[in-house]
């Protein structure tokens, strides 16, 4: 278990790792509550907003890299478009990461048609994908 502060918001969030199961889970406020279970199948869970839908993307950590004004992601793949589920359960990531790569999800709502940020670092920059993002 690590406490760090994921999502930016000044506040220590919780990382846990259950090897065995292949699990990660970050809590945070409602948004940021995401679950990571599977190994050959990775279905994610968050938090609801209310009305939202959601942009779920998955990416390599090695690609993100800090820009003048934002965060560049790298190559991201969009796994979840527009979904209204509040977990990945039908469209679950069946990709495992070879041995160097270590891959991060974030999820995004979409309230009103108005697409949310994927994150903000701790300078406060947001995090934009180079591609495969889903809007």
């Amino acid at each position: 278990m690590t406490l760090a502060n994921f999502n930016g918001d000044a506040f220590a969030d919780a990382g846990v790792s259950f090897g065995a199961l292949s699990s990660v889970s970050v809590a945070g406020d409602p948004l940021q509550r995401v679950y990571v279970t599977g190994g050959a199948r990775s279905v994610l869970r968050w938090g609801m907003v209310p009305g939202a839908a959601y942009d779920v993307i998955r990416g390599d950590i090695r690609s993100i890299t800090q820009q003048a004004g934002y965060v560049d992601l790298g190559s991201v793949i969009c796994l979840a478009n527009d979904t209204t589920d509040t977990d990945t359960a039908t469209l679950p990531d069946d990709l495992d990461p070879a041995g160097s790569q270590i891959f991060f999800y974030l999820i995004r709502p979409v309230v009103g048609g108005v697409h949310g940020n994927y994150t903000v670092s701790t300078n406060d920059k947001i995090g934009s994908p180079s591609s495969g993002d889903c809007d």
